[in-house]
Parts: C-alpha cells; structure tokens; sequence
C-alpha cells in the first residue's frame, strides 16, 4: 500500500485548479453578541405580543374571507407563523372543507396560494370567474387592480403540470403589472421562490410603511427577527471556531472558503430556534461535501481520484496509508466528523440518519468519479446520461439526508429515511434545479480550465443549436421541477410536512444562490443576503 503513495507523489502533475475568491468575511463571526441578555431584556414583552398575536388569530375565525386570509399571510411574511402553526392549520383546514370562496381577485388568489402552500389541492379552475366570457383571455379590467394582480402572479408559482389557467395567468401578469417597491421585488424574487428569513426583513420593511399595518404584529416580527438573528450568530461563531481550528483553509487552500455561506444555507433550510442542532450538524457535513467536491473539481489527479474513491467506499482509517498527504487531510477530517455525526445521533436514538448518509455520501463521491472518468477520457456524455450523473452530483440527494439528523424523531423515521432513498419526485426536482442553475452561471468559468463537459455542452453537441437554445431547454426543465415539486407538497403525503420542508427550502435556497450568478463560487453576488441574515441589525 506505501508503494501506491510513493507512486502517486512521485510525479509533479498538473492540476485544474479553479483558484477561487477567498472568504469575505476574515474574522467578523468569531465573536457574537449576547443573546441571553437581549432575551432578558425583552422576553416578556415578546411572551405578551406573542399572546396578543394567538388572541387575533382566535379573533378572526368569525370575521370575513378577506379578513382571516390577511392576517394568516402578514404573519407568515413577517416571519412569525412558527409561533402558531397550529393555529393557522386549523383555521386554513376548515377553510378548505368550507370551500369559501370570494369574486375579489386578491382574495381569491390569496385564499389560492397560501392553501397551496399548506399543501392542500384546491383547483385553480377558481380562476376561470376572471376570465371573459368571450375571448376565453382573463379580464383586461382585472389591470386595474395592482395588488390583485399581484396576488394572482405570486399564487402562479404554486402551479403544478397541466394547470393552464395558472401558466396563462403568470403570462398575463407579468405582462401587466407595473413598478412599485413591492410588486419589482416580487419579479425579481417570488415569494414561493424566496428564502423565508430574507423575504421576511424584506416585508417588514414594506409592512412598515403601510398606513393600515397593526404596530404589534410589526413590533413582534421585529423583535423576533433580531433575537433569531442572535441565536444564528452565536451558532455561526461556534462553527467558525470549529473551522478555524481544523486550519484547512491553509491546509487545504485549493478548497473554497464558504463556513459563512454553508450557515446561510442552514438558516434558509431551518431558521427556526428549535432545529439549533440541524444547522450545525448541516453545516459540518456541507462543508465536508465542498472539501471533497472541490478535492475532484479542482486539485486531484485522476489515479489519486481513483484510490480516494475506493477508500471512501470502504469508510476505513487503515485506508489512511493509500492516500497522499493532502487527501490524508480530506478523508481524516471527513472520518473525524461522520464519528461526531454517529456519536451525537446515538443519544437520541437516530443513529440509523448517520448510515443514510453515509450510503449517500458514497453515491455522491461514485458521481463525482465518474465525471472525473468522462474528463480524463474527454469523453463529452449524451445529455440525458451526463443528467442523471449530474444530478447527483450536485450533492443534494446526499445533503438531504443531512436534515435528518436536524429533525426530530417522530418525522426522520426509517421510513422517512427510506422515503428519501427511494429518490422521490420532490428530491429530484431538488437535484434538477441544482443541477442546471449551477451549470448555466458557471459555464463560461468552467470552460476556462479543464472540466468535464456540462448541461450546455453535453446538449448543444447532441442537439446542436446554440447556448440560448440550450439555454430555454434547461430553464423549461427548471420549471417542470418546480411544479413537481409543487404536486409533491400537496396532502396527503408519505412523510410529515417537517420533511417535506427541507427539500423545498433548498430548492428557495438555490433559487437565491444562483439568481444571477453562482453565488457560492463567487460569494460577492450572495454578500447582500448573507449581510441581512447575519450582520445588518434589524432597528427595533
């Protein structure tokens, strides 16, 4: 085995380094401010509005459609509805079996949307009583209406495959609707789209505008949003610590330097204060997956690549001897954590989440070799082949497990586990909209060292046409997972809502990571929305 490290570190090889941007943010998160103290400071102002909150949902269970629907829809877009998710499941149940309808298109399209959102099937032929009668094409009158239209827009993106209505009514609304702050925000963000502890700082700067908003409600959201923001820079600041002193920044310099991005994408897969060890415990095995991702992207040599594989397989520290110094560090550190992962999930009875992931560790590093094959062979694959592949690699089947170790008991269940292995519609819509989006925003990056050929390529030469062509297929399938995704949220359902959750929140995550740039590779495009959660305090 020792003449197998001598033979790979016996050579000075070429390597496809990627030189990536550094870190952004230095040393800024290894200090946090006092949580304790601000809770103390304001716990029983925020038990009080907490009780005054759960009094107007009790309040509003007789009042109008209209009425009930915008206090749901404010306490959700401010952030606040996991203080009263079962509150507003009752109310929304009993909604839904009462089959209450309105002719105000706001109404209407919100009653639509946040059902939809709560995974219950209401029809979109609701939308029909808007259209003319005449020409079959929704109402031009309806332009008058700006937030209604709005409402309609946002209610689009819960649309599944096959429902016309709602893809002639985003048509329709995208076509008409004209600037003003809230309306240029939804197109360049939907709301269903959004990560929810940015769409909330975003509302409640709009809620505070409002002259009809309710200071309370306001008061609580801010409130909230700042003690969140506390808890989630406390956490940072541990993890930042547990990163600064694995030293892999300059062990490892090839690799890219993204703990702050890794939290950010936690916190926009579960904010809540209650899945405390989720996001730690997801941040970890993300920043395990980026060290090996980029180890095979960006640095290894294709025999180097072959014998990792094979350790990785076996998950054994007797293969530490096979490999050369750097990957020593890699698959070490990858070793140290997955016994962290075991340990940790032994007291809580949910060891069998560690196994989970570890099978699906093992798939994702078996994709990554395989493009590493296509690459050393300059093999450019059939596009529905390189897909497949492609999808997988991403990571996301594997870190979809990860959020198991973050819930609780009762929802990551072997059968949940099971659920997930099985490759439902929801995680392939996940691995499809990673997937493509990454390989759009990093095309021209990539065609600057040696990589193996993507989406782009891999279409384009078995299709011909050009980028742009190309291009339209990849964001007609990003759509196409969208709605899968949207009938797969829909009750009944195999598995709790809690796991659904993760999943879509991923999905919102990707679609804000690579809005208009991979803003994980390049972190300045993500800086804003990282700033908002983490660092810009909400004024109170």
């Amino acid at each position: 085995m020792a003449s197998s490290q001598m033979l790979l570190s016996s050579v000075n090889p070429v390597r496809p380094l990627a030189h990536f941007t550094p870190s952004l943010y230095g040393n800024i998160f290894t200090s946090s401010a006092n949580h304790d103290q601000f809770k103390d400071k304001y716990s029983e102002e925020i038990q009080l509005l907490e009780q005054e909150v759960s009094a107007m949902l009790v309040a509003v269970t007789k009042g109008e459609l209209g009425e009930k629907l915008k206090l749901i829809d404010t306490i959700e877009r401010l952030g606040l509805s996991y203080h009263f998710s079962d509150q507003i499941e009752q109310q929304l149940d009993i909604l839904f079996r009462t089959e209450e309808e309105s002719d105000d298109l706001f109404t209407e399209a919100l009653r639509f949307r946040i059902l939809r959102q709560h995974g219950y099937g209401i029809s979109p032929d609701v939308f029909k009583k808007f259209k003319d009668d005449e020409t079959s094409k929704f109402s031009g009158s309806l332009t008058k209406d700006p937030l209604g239209m709005l409402s309609l827009y946002e209610a689009t993106f819960l649309r599944g495959h096959g429902e016309e209505v709602l893809d002639e009514a985003l048509a329709f609304t995208t076509c008409h609707l004209q600037a003003m702050k809230q309306i240029s925000h939804s197109f360049s963000q939907s709301l269903h789209r959004g990560v929810p502890r940015l769409e909330a700082r975003f509302y409640i700067s709009v809620y505070e505008e409002d002259p009809m908003k309710n200071d309370k409600l306001l008061r609580f959201a801010k409130l909230d949003f700042h003690l969140l923001m506390m808890i989630h820079q406390q956490e940072l600041c541990e993890l930042t610590r547990w990163w600064d002193d694995l030293e892999l920044a300059s062990k490892l310099p090839y690799v890219r330097d993204r703990m702050v991005e890794n939290y950010f994408w936690a916190v926009s897969i579960f904010f809540e204060p209650c899945y405390s060890v989720g996001r730690i415990t997801f941040t970890k095995m993300v920043t395990i997956l980026v060290i090996t991702d980029d180890t095979y992207d960006a640095y290894a040599t294709f025999d180097e690549l072959g014998v990792y594989t094979d350790a990785v397989e076996r998950f054994d520290r007797s293969c530490m001897d096979q490999l050369p110094d750097y990957m020593q560090i890699c698959y070490k550190t990858m070793l140290d954590t997955f016994e962290e992962f075991e340990e940790d999930m032994s007291k809580k009875g949910m060891l069998y989440t560690v196994n989970y992931l570890k099978e699906s560790f093992k798939v994702t590093v078996r994709s990554y070799y395989l493009e590493a094959k296509w690459l050393n062979q300059k093999h450019v694959a059939p596009f529905e082949e390189y897909l497949a592949n492609a999808k997988l690699s991403t990571g996301l089947y594997m870190i979809s497990f990860a959020t198991f170790m973050g819930l609780k008991k009762e929802d990551a269940t072997v059968e949940a586990c099971n659920w997930a292995k099985s490759y439902p519609k929801i995680v392939q819509a996940l691995c499809s909209v990673g997937r493509l989006n990454n390989d759009m925003r990093d095309y021209e990056d990539e065609k600057k060292r040696e990589h193996v050929a993507t989406s782009i390529l891999c279409y384009t030469k078995e299709h011909g046409g050009t980028k742009d062509e190309a291009c339209a297929e990849l964001y007609r399938r990003i759509e196409n997972a969208w709605k899968d995704a949207n009938e797969a949220l829909l009750k009944p359902s195999p598995v709790s809502v809690e796991v659904l959750m993760r999943p879509l929140n991923m999905m919102r995550m990707i679609d804000v990571t690579y809005k208009y740039d991979d803003g994980y590779t390049n972190p300045h495009a993500l800086k804003e929305a990282v700033e908002a959660m983490f660092v810009e305090p909400m004024p109170i």
